[in-house]
């Protein structure tokens, strides 16, 4: 069965407005936060030239959708990217973006994420990405001690002072979605840790043998997401391969990965209704091994 494949631009220009405009998925302190709407409205948010997105794994494509948003922007200038701090012959850690924005020096910290809660989902140590290793608490934890403190580090103010940049604000713009279990979804009812936008995008996970025998879902039609399809909905403007209930099951059962399988549920039009995870038991088996 073939998966689902948008055509270049169209992605490219849909990821974009995602990328920008979708809501954050983190927030910290105020100036640290992705702002709110009012922050844009003196903005470019539509792309005067289609971004030449060559990028295919998620954070590079985020980096780039972001550098050419400054690039288009008048008020924001692109000091530096990916900017190395060393102490010494230690590195210490990286500006992901040094951004003067009308005037301001600012440093930018960048990711784009998705996690799966499981049990007490108002505790961030139960989210867990894809890869079971990679969880909402520790990005927090990391974002929160490391990389927005970073150009208070002795070895990163030594260098911002070295090319003449006087950091007054430091910001993260993490997006992404957090998928709830498929129950609270339909309920609308999304408990949530310290840190998370409560305006967050949602999407919805349950595992293999849940999903077959899911009512509702049998109604339903579906693509596989690709990975290079993570970012922005599904349109109806696009052609895609989509699978019943039955078809998908059938996929599902004959496929060898044993992790996740990124789903979205489509209208009768083909645009995106809501888009989820199918989980199967290894993924939940490499969760518990973690835990012990």
């Amino acid at each position: 069965m073939a998966m689902h494949c948008m055509p270049s631009d169209i992605r490219a220009i849909e990821d974009f407005k995602w990328c920008i405009k979708s809501p954050a998925l983190m927030q910290f302190e105020d100036d640290q936060c992705w702002p709110k709407d009012a922050w844009f409205k003196k903005w470019t948010l539509a792309p005067l030239t289609t971004p030449k997105l060559t990028e295919y794994k998620l954070g590079l494509r985020f980096e780039a959708i972001v550098a050419h948003w400054i690039d288009i922007e008048p008020s924001l200038n692109l000091l530096a990217k990916n900017l190395v701090v060393h102490d010494g012959k230690r590195t210490i850690g990286e500006f992901d973006l040094i951004v003067e924005n009308d005037g301001t020096v600012e440093h930018w910290e960048l990711a784009v994420k998705f996690y799966l809660g499981t049990g007490d989902v108002s505790n961030p140590d139960n989210w867990y990405g894809p890869d079971p290793s990679d969880t909402l608490a520790l990005k927090i934890n990391r974002m929160t001690s490391h990389q927005l403190r970073l150009s208070q580090h002795p070895a990163g103010r030594q260098l911002l002072e070295q090319k003449g940049w006087n950091v007054q604000r430091a910001r993260s713009l993490v997006k992404g979605r957090l998928f709830h279990p498929y129950q609270t979804f339909c309920l609308q009812q999304f408990p949530i840790p310290l840190n998370v936008n409560p305006g967050h995008a949602k999407g919805w996970w349950l595992t293999d043998a849940q999903f077959a025998l899911q009512p509702e879902l049998k109604r339903g039609n579906f693509v596989i997401l690709e990975r290079s399809n993570w970012l922005a909905p599904l349109s109806s403007a696009e052609n895609a391969p989509i699978m019943d209930h039955h078809q998908m099951v059938s996929f599902l059962s004959g496929i060898e990965t044993k992790g996740t399988v990124p789903v979205a549920q489509l209208n009768g039009d083909g645009a995106e209704l809501s888009r989820g995870f199918v989980a199967f038991p290894q993924w939940l088996h490499d969760i518990d091994a973690q835990k012990v």
